[in-house]
């Protein structure tokens, strides 16, 4: 009996499967995907195994659109005929999926033995070599289909032996988003405008053309020496095309030095070179090296083995705490993932997690860490273990589904968990790249009850007009950040503009104790990085909370300041003149407090303007004013120059205080400053300087 032959049903619906595998199971071997991603997963498995796929357009997950775009970027999927569902009337439908590469279509309701006659046609049209990619040329763009391109290259590289070639790939930056911003036939004018543009510049030495995608072709080109300033010309003649959208092209060159390798993996080579570019923005080429091969083959593995990976629980839950830094006590946790194999050998997030973000696996890889995030939550609270907050990471996809919020919360009620102990991460990038669909997304989830925390704050180029925008309630930046005074400065005003906001800060990759004096210095209060704990597995983290206490003050967020204006005296002590101190951090009063309670009159303030009005009024009865730099409502440098600036207060000794800055210290000096003390404080410090800056006031006047 002869093997029957694969058919695949991607569709949504199980009813409809069900009818058409009824149909179709006599004459073929029926597979089915209840979507595009499932569909991918088994095609990765079968290859060019499956004769022949059955696919509806509307589907959750990944739609028929996309699973086709995805197909047509694997080579051994390109040619397998895909027969498109549709409905009678949707004539739009149809075009659209002919033009993402669907070979044909059959409209709904079924007729068996029409259907069963459309089959047979296409995969003898298959297997008979007589589909489109057979054809010499690209019916579309007119330049060589795949095929014939591969078989022109290798004669012209017999009838040239001694000559020198390149073949380069290329990859229209975002052409999806193109066709949904424009239309398909738009679209379609593009390539072939591009088309021509890769044929007669004269830049790229072309010699022949082929296509070899939806949006991609290859070239074969006289050897040169590539700039990318050639490239960037490339880019702006495409340009030319008549559209407001900026249209950006890469390329992949790949250097033909050994001409006994097939030129179908010449042309592989050229095509993972240009893959590699994909989010560097500021690169329009890259050639084929070893570096670039060992990518692709690292990208191959990881795709390959994702799916058994997941059922084989190689996926593992790691946990970093954070830490509060005056208690260096745990103030919460961020839930990792790190694939282990089976080999024991842990594989870097910085590897796997962008290829998933290109594949779609990362909506998968999403949920299984939530999932597992909100199984640790459950056994904390079964142990008896004090509760605190695990942020989880949303990807860009997750952000895109709007049924995002329902899932989370259906996931907290199946392990009876609170909305304020799962905090959500988002990357600042996934706001700039589409801020409507974020603010959307993350209002929704706040209104539900989760806390938003924003990650990698300040790399991008909308942090402030973020802030006012989007429902943050807790700000992440990078100890990286902090590299020089200027960066320092910008962090605490940061933190200070937070505070006014009500907005929590964490600071990440705390790795020595000198960088957690520095924060401490800054009044940061929370961190997380190698100096508490790297990220470790669910049992060390747990034998972690057995040795560490739990900060029990939760992440101080959505609690706006509500600054002073005017300053509380502790007592009146006739005999004593007053110390104003002026911070806006009362721990840092209190410490000052502490160490002169016995030799002044102690006043204090939150704020600038409230500290002037102060001054106004007992300006004669004022010792010395410690003041603090980075403050909101004034701050410490526009209080300094008010006072020197004013006749009746311009001899009251001030003494800075701030984190150890030179810059900031050499400007105070020269608006006016008495000296300068360096936090944290140190209290033999403070006390000499102090006495030194009176006794030398008192000489001078």
């Amino acid at each position: 009996m002869p093997k029957l032959k694969k058919v695949l049903i991607v569709e949504d619906s199980v009813v409809t499967r069900r009818m058409l595998e009824s149909i179709l199971h006599k004459d073929y071997n029926v597979l089915q995907a209840a979507n595009g991603q499932e569909a991918m997963k088994v095609l990765n498995e079968l290859k060019s195994d499956v004769s022949i796929i059955i696919l509806d357009l509307n589907m959750p997950v990944m739609d028929g659109l996309t699973f086709l775009g995805e197909m047509q970027k694997v080579k051994e999927l390109m040619n397998i005929p895909v027969l498109v569902v549709t409905k009678s009337v949707d004539q739009q439908s149809e075009l659209e999926a002919l033009a993402a590469g669907a070979t044909d279509f059959i409209r709904k309701p079924y007729n068996p033995q029409a259907m069963k006659h459309r089959i047979d046609n296409l995969i003898k049209l298959r297997e008979g070599n007589a589909t489109l990619k057979s054809m010499e040329h690209d019916v579309l763009t007119d330049v060589y289909s795949n095929d014939f391109f591969i078989s022109q290259v290798e004669s012209y590289l017999k009838d040239h032996p001694d000559e020198d070639f390149d073949l380069l790939a290329t990859d229209v930056q975002d052409f999806k988003l193109f066709n949904e911003v424009y239309d398909f036939n738009l679209g379609d004018n593009l390539l072939r405008f591009i088309a021509g543009v890769l044929t007669r510049n004269k830049l790229l030495n072309t010699i022949m053309c082929g296509r070899i995608g939806a949006d991609s072709f290859i070239l074969l080109a006289e050897h040169k020496k590539y700039t990318e300033s050639i490239f960037t010309a490339v880019n702006q003649e495409i340009n030319k095309f008549p559209i407001d959208m900026h249209i950006v092209i890469r390329f992949g060159v790949y250097h033909i030095v050994d001409r006994s390798l097939p030129v179908a993996s010449m042309v592989d080579s050229a095509t993972v070179a240009v893959e590699s570019l994909k989010d560097k923005f500021s690169t329009f080429y890259v050639s084929y090296d070893e570096k670039v091969k060992k990518k692709l083959l690292l990208k191959q593995q990881i795709s390959s083995n994702m799916w058994k990976a997941l059922e084989d629980g190689e996926f593992k839950l790691y946990l970093q705490p954070k830490y509060n830094l005056r208690t260096n006590k745990i103030a919460g946790a961020e839930a990792l993932v790190r694939w282990v194999t089976k080999d024991n050998v842990i594989m870097s997030p910085g590897d796997f997690i962008p290829i998933f973000e290109q594949n779609g696996f990362i909506t998968t890889m999403d949920r299984y860490v939530w999932e597992e995030a909100a199984k640790a939550l459950k056994t904390f609270k079964d142990m008896g273990i004090k509760p605190f907050a695990i942020s989880i990471n949303l990807s860009r996809r997750d952000l895109y589904n709007d049924d995002l919020v329902q899932i989370l919360l259906d996931m907290l009620k199946k392990y009876g968990l609170d909305e304020r102990y799962l905090h959500l991460e988002i990357t600042e990038s996934a706001y700039t790249d589409n801020p409507e669909q974020i603010i959307k997304m993350t209002r929704a989830l706040r209104e539900a009850g989760f806390i938003i925390e924003m990650d990698d704050f300040g790399k991008g180029a909308s942090s402030l007009t973020m802030l006012s925008a989007l429902p943050i309630d807790i700000l992440k930046m990078d100890m990286g950040f902090v590299d020089n005074s200027a960066s320092r400065r910008i962090l605490g005003f940061v933190i200070s503009l937070a505070k006014w906001l009500g907005v929590g800060i964490i600071v990440e990759g705390v790795e020595t104790k000198e960088q957690r004096l520095e924060l401490l210095g800054l009044d940061c209060t929370y961190a997380q990085g190698y100096y508490y704990s790297k990220p470790v597995p669910l049992d060390a983290f747990i034998n972690l909370l057995h040795t560490t206490e739990i900060d029990e003050s939760k992440i101080e967020i959505s609690n706006k300041i509500d600054f002073q204006d005017s300053v509380s005296v502790d007592s009146e002590q006739k005999d004593k003149k007053f110390m104003l101190l002026v911070d806006d951090l009362q721990l840092n009063r209190i410490v000052l407090k502490s160490m002169f309670h016995n030799a002044f009159n102690i006043a204090e303030t939150d704020n600038g303007k409230a500290a002037l009005q102060f001054l106004e009024e007992h300006g004669a009865d004022t010792a010395i004013v410690l003041l603090d730099l980075m403050m909101p409502v004034m701050d410490g440098f526009e209080v300094l120059a008010q006072v020197r600036s004013n006749p009746k207060l311009k001899n009251i000794p001030i003494i800075v205080t701030s984190q150890h800055d030179s810059f900031a210290e050499s400007k105070v000096i020269r608006l006016g400053a008495d000296d300068f003390i360096t936090k944290p404080f140190n209290a033999d410090v403070c006390k000499k300087r102090v006495a030194n800056v009176i006794a030398a006031n008192k000489e001078k006047h």
